[in-house]
């Protein structure tokens, strides 16, 4: 069975405190099912459209190969089907728990890892809802389109080379996120990219059609306590 290491919020922030570069790509459920299923034509919950190259692009990624980039999924999807996909590519691959980083940002723990981006060079790469993140004070924003940005990848590939600071590049862009973490990684000197899933929606008031965030933005006060919460001391 596929190997899923589930590892702690502090661990990956003494990372970036100690400078321990790495990368994270995240597999969720649309990502297997662009993999496995190849829908074409049809969309996800957020309007991607699973076209033949993104589906593609997809598969091919799970062959990118480096010490520090972790492949992030959760423990839970790794049914069978997955598993023999794995061994009849040949490819061996140990993931790190995706669900982690949801669950903390759900319970509101986030704050230690919020405040530790905060000391750091933070670039965002996402939709212009999340240029609302001002608590990051980040340096740089890279606009991508939503909900399909998949043919955006080299003109943002070529905008964060142009900018070439090192830092924290949060890429939050849906389906194609770690096709851009595998491009840029190692490509600019001293830094960390970072697909993390959708866990800034919630900051910024998108992606009501998840059950959590729907269930949130109902109830102002539940809303209010959520934010202060991931946001203590802040």
């Amino acid at each position: 069975m596929v190997i899923v290491h589930n590892k702690s919020l502090d661990w990956y922030i003494k990372k970036l405190i100690k400078k321990e570069y790495f990368s994270i790509g995240a597999y969720g459920d649309g990502e297997w099912t662009a993999i496995l299923d190849k829908p074409l034509g049809q969309t996800n919950a957020e309007g991607t459209i699973y076209t033949q190259e993104l589906c593609d692009a997809l598969e091919k990624s799970l062959e990118f190969k480096s010490d520090n980039f972790f492949f992030s999924s959760p423990k839970g999807i790794m049914e069978k089907r997955i598993d023999k996909f794995l061994k009849k590519k040949e490819l061996d691959i140990e993931f790190y728990e995706k669900e982690m980083w949801n669950d903390e940002m759900v319970a509101g723990n986030l704050s230690p890892f919020i405040r530790q981006l905060r000391k750091m060079n933070v670039v965002i790469i996402s939709n212009k809802h999340l240029r609302k993140l001002d608590f990051l004070n980040y340096d740089k924003f890279i606009e991508v389109g939503y909900p399909n940005c998949y043919t955006e990848l080299d003109r943002v590939y070529r905008e964060c080379l142009e900018y070439g600071k090192s830092g924290v590049y949060l890429v939050a862009m849906g389906l194609p996120a770690t096709l851009l973490v595998q491009k840029l990684h190692g490509r600019i000197l001293n830094s960390f990219f970072l697909d993390l899933g959708s866990i800034w929606d919630a900051f910024v008031g998108i992606g009501g059609q998840r059950g959590f965030r729907q269930e949130l933005y109902a109830d102002k006060e539940k809303y209010k306590q959520w934010r202060e919460a991931n946001l203590k001391d802040i």
